[in-house]
């Protein structure tokens, strides 16, 4: 299914949008719901699909929010678009969630990463009545109960997309000029190399290929 949005009259180019419409399915299906938006939150793997994340929990204006990423250059980048404290790994992550919430953990988790080391730190993070989205999805596994595997009231998300108004508020959230995508576009001879990039965590922002 192809759903459209309306937009403004001078609409952004496709090449700034593409990137942007599967940010909604994440971070900004929880930003018109509520649930884990009023105080702490934490994102890892902030460098692509998360630097639009950040940019939606910002316009919400959580209490904190903090990015977990390892590359120095994208842990600028998600200073600059709204984080309030970017970390290098989990580890640390987990230190200043602790400091910050006074041992009581992030209300929203979202981890854009899905690895075995990432989703195994989740149970560490999170708060009671918290809420884990998890979007990556680099072969991790968890395992949840109500026994005890996550705290009290926990609550686990795995979105692949979003319905129609999610689609409509991010190009509203682009036009207002609330969310705009980094984008480093590359030709079609440039695929694999692209895909090397990814890979290997060398791109920043979002990569779009353009005949």
């Amino acid at each position: 299914m192809r759903w459209t949005a309306r937009c403004c009259s001078s609409p952004p180019t496709p090449r700034a949008t593409s990137p942007g419409t599967s940010s909604r399915s994440t971070a900004g299906g929880r930003r018109d719901e509520g649930d884990g938006i009023g105080g702490r939150s934490r994102g890892v793997g902030i460098g692509g699909l998360g630097h639009l994340a950040v940019q939606v929990l910002a316009d919400r204006a959580p209490a904190v929010i903090i990015g977990v990423v390892p590359r120095g250059t994208a842990r600028e980048l998600g200073l600059r678009l709204g984080a309030d404290h970017a970390v290098a790994s989990v580890a640390e992550a987990a230190a200043l969630v602790s400091e910050v919430s006074g041992d009581t953990g992030a209300d929203l988790v979202l981890d854009f990463v899905g690895a075995g080391q990432t989703l195994d730190a989740a149970d560490g993070l999170m708060a009671s009545g918290a809420t884990l989205v998890v979007v990556g999805s680099a072969g991790g596994h968890l395992n949840v109960d109500k026994k005890g595997s996550l705290p009290r009231g926990w609550r686990v998300e795995a979105p692949f997309w979003g319905p129609h108004r999610h689609l409509q508020d991010v190009v509203d959230l682009a036009a207002a000029g609330t969310l705009s995508a980094v984008v480093e576009t590359r030709s079609l001879d440039e695929v694999l190399d692209a895909y090397e990039d990814l890979r290997h965590g060398r791109a920043d922002g979002r990569l779009v290929v353009v005949p």
